[in-house]
């Protein structure tokens, strides 16, 4: 559940902030989830992304 909770703090973070703003500051984070496989997609609203993430740690 730690995970999730990192998870949940990623999504704080992000929450509020424009893609394009996460996109253009942020690129080693989106990278670094892209590479956990914990996101495939860069387009993918937050919330989805979220919600994927905690899947994807609680199935582990």
């Amino acid at each position: 559940m730690i995970l999730a909770g990192l998870a949940a703090m990623l999504f704080n973070l992000c929450n509020g902030v424009s893609r394009k703003d996460i996109r253009d500051n942020m690129p080693y984070l989106l990278a670094t989830l892209k590479e956990l496989g914990l996101i495939d997609n860069l387009t993918l609203s937050r919330r989805v992304a979220l919600l994927t993430m905690v899947e994807k740690i609680t199935n582990s």
